[in-house]
């Protein structure tokens, strides 16, 4: 297999998505990657087309990891039929514009096999015309660790880790919150705090998606985006978690960390069914959690975190694809 990497460098989750599939689907095997270049310029556009042209009559099975810097006609036009796509964002979904959405509806149907993030994200794009049959869903972002510890447990169960974006237009949650009005505390990681926001928060710094993992301090990690409560459920960020897997979940359970998740978000069923975690309305309703069986979902996502440190998620949908392609293992 090659894979074609050349995903856009503003992808929400970082770098750190797109380099653990390398890392995963390859290992010692990195001779068959194809580096492509972000830069717009003349000759790089040219050196990228013939690294393309390279490809023509070949006959691995190629993967196109999304969002990337080509537009999908080079894709069609240069590579083998076998190709695979998979998405990390859908921006047509994230920006809920049609015109974008439908540009990436067929593209995404020039390859022969699509991973999304989960069922929700599948029965999208199932009614955009794609066909069932060339969708499957990955369930879980891997989180690759090279350390093998968990995070360090606080004294106090009601200690919620938030990490990512901070700024008041990813996370404004963080900004209504009435401090009066809630019985649990937060350590923050991440960029974009805009202020000191209440005595029951304290930013704790932010690092790289290798180290976080291994830093974080807390009981809990929480999964929101957009306002305290359901306001805004078909807006931007929040509307978007119904179909996406916030790459933050698998930090969370690599550290080993039990979750929070609201209740429509798509990774609110993975939350369920590995009984790792708790499913809210509002950020306030953590004031009423039970925490009694949590000993119980801290085992479970403990259990867990090893297979995503080590690539389970990845390994297992290409494994499955791999064998519907009849595609032999010394052919990957």
């Amino acid at each position: 297999m090659i894979i074609i990497n050349s995903y856009k460098n503003e992808l929400n989750a970082g770098l750190k998505a797109p380099e653990d599939i390398i890392k995963i689907m390859y290992n010692e095997k990195r001779d068959k990657k194809i580096n492509l270049y972000n830069d717009k310029s003349k000759m790089k556009k040219i050196m990228n087309i013939l690294k393309l042209l390279s490809l023509c009559f070949c006959k691995d099975v190629i993967l196109v990891q999304y969002p990337s810097t080509f537009r999908f006609n080079v894709y069609k036009n240069y590579l083998s039929k076998r190709k695979i796509i998979l998405l990390h964002d859908v921006e047509g979904i994230r920006k809920k514009e049609i015109s974008t959405l439908k540009r990436e509806i067929k593209g995404f149907d020039n390859f022969e096999y699509i991973i999304c993030h989960n069922e929700s994200m599948k029965k999208f794009l199932v009614k955009q015309g794609i066909s069932p049959q060339k969708i499957k869903c990955l369930e879980l972002f891997d989180y690759i660790v090279k350390e093998d510890k968990f995070v360090k447990n606080e004294t106090d169960i009601r200690t919620i880790v938030y990490a990512g974006n901070l700024c008041k237009q990813k996370s404004p949650f963080l900004y209504q919150i009435k401090p009066k009005d809630i019985n649990f505390k937060f350590n923050l990681y991440g960029v974009g705090i805009e202020e000191n926001i209440n005595e029951k928060m304290t930013y704790k710094g932010k690092y790289n998606p290798d180290e976080l993992p291994l830093k974080i301090e807390g009981n809990i990690g929480l999964v929101w985006d957009g306002n305290y409560d359901e306001s805004d459920e078909n807006e931007g960020f929040k509307n978007y978690t119904k179909y996406n897997n916030p790459h933050k979940l698998s930090c969370y359970i690599a550290a080993g960390l039990p979750v929070i998740v609201w209740r429509k978000a798509a990774i609110a069923d993975f939350v369920n069914k590995y009984n790792i975690g708790y499913t809210i309305e509002t950020i306030y309703d953590i004031n009423n959690i039970n925490f009694n069986d949590y000993d119980e979902k801290l085992k479970n996502v403990r259990e867990l975190s090893e297979k995503v440190k080590n690539g389970y998620f990845t390994r297992r949908v290409f494994d499955k694809i791999f064998e519907e392609m009849g595609v032999r293992k010394n052919e990957i």
